[in-house]
């Protein structure tokens, strides 16, 4: 089992910010194979 964490921040005004790189990234590997 391999597990990743992205951190982020939740609110809409930091949803671009540099902080949530981590969590975007984790996001879109998610929707791209299917994984949750």
């Amino acid at each position: 089992m391999l597990l990743f964490v992205g951190l982020g921040n939740p609110t809409p005004d930091s949803e671009n910010n540099r902080h949530n790189v981590g969590f975007k990234i984790i996001d879109s590997i998610n929707k791209k194979f299917g994984l949750s």
